[in-house]
């Protein structure tokens, strides 16, 4: 006669449950990571619970609990992986491992912003700590922005709540209209995140135009310099000048190699001040007869001016 031995039966009920649950997962496309991690606990229960059954069941006076070692070694595992399994997920690695799996790379579109510029707005002032941006001269008397952003998301909901922290930030003062963008840092691989955003700005031509950054990829047209601008930042600024550009660009480096372009620059040494020994380059470029001006200050990266 057959002894039983408990943790046999626990252990069969436990792999045609998974075998079962597997499969239907791959018929019908389903992710089942999460439901998994979510009920691993009845492990345990069916391994308890086959051991009153055979306590209950035993005929003898005085049963006790028999294992072979094989038995022993795999109810030894299940255990130590049921813990293990707990402390993953208790700790959320398991569920940043899933979001890992189940996430996408994509890119989407931003949506559009239009501000409606007054008579009574002589400056625009952009804020810009980090990004991509292609500024380009309006039609209408307004201050659009829009563009595509790639993010690391799983589903709409992330989508949607990365995209609401890229709208910029626009209010007026006096005659001057403040607009900020903000910086959304990247959390990884594991998290909902943006990678790159690149934006297209349009901007009225009755209005100055102020922009500052730190890590900037400024692409800019001439076309949209109609009155008196002014760039301030690092990073790499390229403009492009075609006729009926009326410029006159002004370059404050603090090396030589950061002016390029096919432009045919004058370049002057200067320093800050007659107290300060730190010295500067100052690369000029008239367009036309320089009645709209240009004045960039970088502290690192290249201004690349191409005249076609």
């Amino acid at each position: 006669m057959r002894r039983w031995r408990v943790g046999t039966i626990s252990l069969g009920i436990l792999l045609i449950a998974l075998g079962v649950i597997i499969l239907a997962s791959q018929v019908r496309q389903v992710l089942i990571l999460k439901t998994l991690l979510q009920w691993w606990p009845l492990i345990l229960a069916v391994l308890g619970l086959e051991i009153l059954v055979y306590l209950y069941t035993a005929k003898e006076p005085e049963p006790k609990v028999k294992y072979d070692t094989f038995s022993m070694f795999l109810i030894f595992v299940v255990v130590l992986g049921s813990i293990g399994a707990y402390a993953i997920t208790a700790t959320g690695i398991m569920e940043r491992i899933y979001w890992t799996v189940t996430s996408n790379i994509m890119t989407v579109e931003l949506p559009a912003q239009n501000v409606k510029v007054d008579e009574n707005v002589k400056k625009i002032v952009v804020s810009a700590p980090r990004g991509s941006f292609t500024v380009r001269k309006n039609s209408t008397q307004a201050f659009t922005s829009f563009g595509q952003a790639t993010v690391n998301v799983v589903g709409d909901e992330e989508i949607d709540f990365l995209l609401r922290q890229c709208q910029p930030i626009t209010y007026q003062a006096g005659d001057t209209l403040f607009v900020q963008f903000l910086s959304v840092p990247w959390q990884g691989d594991t998290k909902p995140g943006i990678r790159e955003i690149h934006r297209t700005l349009l901007v009225p031509p009755q209005a100055e135009v102020e922009i500052n950054g730190s890590q900037l990829n400024l692409e800019l047209d001439c076309q949209a310099v109609q009155q008196d601008w002014f760039i301030k930042g690092n990073g790499l600024i390229d403009i492009t000048l075609a006729a009926p550009a009326d410029l006159a660009v002004e370059a404050q480096v603090r090396d030589l190699s950061q002016l390029s372009g096919n432009a045919a620059w004058e370049v002057e040494e200067t320093s800050a001040s007659a107290t300060n020994d730190d010295v500067y380059y100052l690369g000029r470029m008239k367009w036309g007869d320089g009645q709209n001006k240009l004045k960039i200050i970088l502290s690192s990266g290249q201004i690349s001016l191409n005249v076609i």
